[in-house]
């Protein structure tokens, strides 16, 4: 399920975290669908993660114009940030 239960409690599985660090920007509306899916995967530990999901949900209105900007790489980047400090948490 991509969990691991250990002494402290459940933790994300390293494999997972190492899979939204390697994310690029996503191209197209299903990309950016299965990104923002991998990253609520993550709601349990990561603080504020619909917060930093918002900019990457504005594109889904725009069905004809998808267009990533400067605003969705920098949420992308604090995503992987947020991402980062689980992997530092988590043993293999």
């Amino acid at each position: 399920m991509g969990y691991k239960l250990t002494q402290e409690g459940f933790t994300q599985l390293k494999s997972k975290i190492d899979g939204i660090m390697q994310l690029k920007a996503p191209k197209t509306l299903k990309q950016l669908r299965g990104l923002i899916w991998s990253a609520h995967q993550f709601n349990k530990f990561v603080a504020n993660l619909a917060q930093l999901c918002s900019p990457f949900r504005t594109l889904l209105k725009q069905k004809e114009n998808f267009k990533w900007e400067r605003q969705h790489e920098a949420a992308l980047v604090h995503l992987k940030h947020a991402m980062s400090k689980i992997a530092q948490n988590v043993r293999r």
